[in-house]
């Protein structure tokens, strides 16, 4: 049995892995900005529980080799990729690319030998497209006039207990902050369903952020044949739509969905 983890930016969650097929799934205590030995416990646990032999973990911002070994010390786990390498080896063996759009936002992709990545710096520096920035364009709009989306947010159009609301999240942990300004985007994309046209122009504004990152990346690798969506926006019937309608244009073939970085990484160590 291999135990696989996805560390994201909202949460974590794993699968157990018997080879050929998913016994046991489900999402973790720990929370992000939680101290990794809290994270530690579970996977412990986990391992009597289930007996698991080998422990992989995918987890956002790991990309460097010194990165994976002290994650791999600090939980005493075999093996360790980035989250969005998790998510590239559920859906693929050698080429693909892969577009992580949930809490963050990266573009990964490889063909033939060629790997490329555009994005995961962070929400401070970057995130584009991602629910941390639809939620963070969606608060600047609804701040700037009058409209249902201001209303939909925040549950009163008054500015001073906007303030009030904006000020206490300030006060609370980054995590907490990106994880609930990221809440915002399921406001939007519910407001945009309905047809306001400013949830749809931060939709929109969104879906072009993420063809934007995709493209640096087949700058890099050229089109691939498959492309795999991952992460909560995805979700979204109408974020899924506009997204595949955009980048179809540049000649991908096809678009896979129902991925897992947790499962990834599973089948990733089963077969070192």
């Amino acid at each position: 049995m291999i135990l696989g983890v996805d560390v994201g930016g909202s949460g974590a969650r794993y699968v157990v892995w018997d080879g050929e097929r998913v016994v046991s799934k489900g999402p973790l205590r720990w929370r992000p900005g939680d101290a990794l030995e809290g994270l530690r416990k579970e996977l412990e646990r986990l391992k009597g529980r289930y007996g698991i032999r080998k422990v992989g973990v995918a987890m956002r911002g790991v990309w460097t080799e010194d990165e994976r070994e002290e994650v791999r010390r600090s939980l005493g786990v075999d093996g360790v990729l980035s989250d969005v390498e998790g998510v590239f080896y559920d859906a693929f063996v050698r080429d693909g690319m892969v577009v992580v759009a949930g809490t963050g936002s990266i573009c990964y992709g490889v063909r033939e030998g060629r790997r490329a990545r555009f994005g995961g710096f962070g929400p401070i520096v970057d995130d584009w497209g991602s629910a941390f920035w639809m939620g963070r364009l969606a608060v600047e709009i609804s701040l700037k006039k009058e409209s249902f989306l201001r209303m939909a947010l925040f549950s009163t159009e008054d500015l001073e207990e906007i303030r009030n609301i904006l000020a206490a999240l300030q006060r609370r942990r980054l995590p907490e902050i990106v994880e609930e300004i990221a809440g915002y985007a399921r406001v939007v994309l519910e407001a945009a369903e309905l047809g306001d046209e400013d949830a749809l122009f931060v939709v929109r504004a969104a879906v072009r952020e993420l063809v934007a990152m995709c493209l640096k990346v087949m700058e890099e690798i050229g089109n691939p044949r498959s492309v795999a969506l991952h992460g909560g926006l995805f979700r979204s019937s109408l974020f899924r739509r506009e997204f595949v309608a955009l980048l179809r244009r540049y000649a991908i073939g096809e678009f896979l969905e129902e991925t897992d970085g947790a499962r990834g990484v599973a089948k990733w160590l089963s077969r070192r």
